[in-house]
């Protein structure tokens, strides 16, 4: 379908997030759930697992209540359901660590299996392309990827973005990614667009161009849509009880 829309204008980054689409280890969560209790130290950037994944937040307090394994964030001050030092709201503590003047380094020069979490709050603000870069030096410095552990970790808001991703659902060389698409269209210079279940995205600017809805849920693209497309699945030989 991506090929015979014939638009290299397409993107399942609807928050505008600045992921990288061709190295599928910097947008995942490397170290997977059960990873996480072989872990001893965990860096939180800009996100709060305790609303964006509970699960993922489940294993690391299981993991804090086992003892010996310090956890820190930068980022909002948020409550969460265990200690979290509070390293500062400010992107600055990132090149700190980097630097390797920053109190934390202390832990995490002394960290066997020391993970970083990079929530999507990260990635849609001005800086977000320096934080990510900021990210990677502390997992090089710090010997959190090798052959036998990673400790790189993207935790995603949105499902499927991760499949998205996986199939190339990006745009092609020369082609406009979420917010350039919502430019040209609030501009009147983008005829169409095809909404594929999209909702995270400022419908406002979509009002000089004819829309298509496609999906199951009567979200906000259904209703600024001028054709919607009704998904329905149907389950055979069902019983109801």
């Amino acid at each position: 379908m991506m090929q015979k829309l014939g638009s290299e204008n397409i993107d399942c980054r609807q928050d505008g997030a600045k992921l990288i689409p061709n190295n599928r280890a910097s947008y995942v969560f490397n170290t997977t759930i059960e990873g996480i209790e072989k872990a001893d130290l965990c860096l939180l950037v800009n996100t709060n697992p305790r609303i964006e994944a509970p699960i993922i937040n489940v294993r690391l307090r299981k993991r804090y209540l086992q003892d010996n394994f310090p956890i820190a964030s930068v980022g909002p001050n948020i409550e969460y359901l265990y200690h979290v030092e509070k390293l500062g709201d400010n992107p600055d503590v990132l090149s700190k660590i980097v630097n390797g003047n920053h109190k934390f380094c202390e832990l995490l020069v002394a960290a066997q299996n020391p993970m970083l979490i990079i929530g999507q709050d990260a990635l849609i603000r001005d800086d977000s392309e320096s934080i990510l870069i900021l990210a990677g030096k502390i997992a090089e410095k710090f010997n959190m990827v090798r052959d036998d552990w990673n400790g790189f970790n993207m935790l995603h808001k949105a499902a499927a973005r991760v499949g998205g991703l996986d199939v190339g659902f990006v745009p092609e060389k020369g082609g406009k990614d979420t917010n350039q698409i919502l430019e040209h269209t609030e501009g009147g210079e983008i005829e169409v667009i095809y909404l594929l279940g999209a909702d995270e995205i400022d419908t406002s600017k979509l009002e000089n161009t004819f829309v298509i809805y496609q999906g199951h849920h009567g979200d906000k693209g259904a209703h600024v849509a001028d054709v919607i497309l009704l998904v329905l699945h149907i389950q055979k030989n069902m019983q109801l009880m």
